[in-house]
């Protein structure tokens, strides 16, 4: 049961701090204009810090198999993720853009779960 909860409160911080960034990011595209694509290129980036700092959460709270949770952390973030943006859309986004985000969510998990 322990691990459900540390597993939750990790999954909040990370969108926590994914709502953060993506917010400064929204502001930084309205006062300079940049483009969509570089735009997107933010937001797998968003997906990977928030991810990381998940990984590091997740790895110093287990202290064993840091790894496979940061993984477990990322990619639980991924999937919780896109099942809203499906809810929400009732399609899913490009292919290739998900292939990015799924990648950068669970690297970054794992990243921050050795760093731990």
């Amino acid at each position: 049961m322990d691990k459900i909860i540390s597993v939750c409160k990790v999954l909040f911080v990370e969108f926590i701090v994914s709502v953060v960034l993506l917010l400064g990011i929204a502001l930084i595209v309205y006062k300079t204009g940049m483009g969509q694509s570089t735009a997107r290129i933010l937001i797998v980036a968003v997906y990977a810090i928030s991810t990381f700092l998940g990984g590091m959460i997740i790895g110093k709270a287990q202290k064993s198999r840091r790894l496979i949770w940061g993984a477990a952390a990322g990619g639980l973030y991924i999937v919780v993720l896109l099942l809203v943006s499906l809810l929400v859309k009732s399609e899913m986004a490009a292919s290739g853009n998900v292939i990015a985000a799924v990648i950068s969510s669970v690297a970054g998990g794992c990243i921050g779960g050795m760093c731990s």
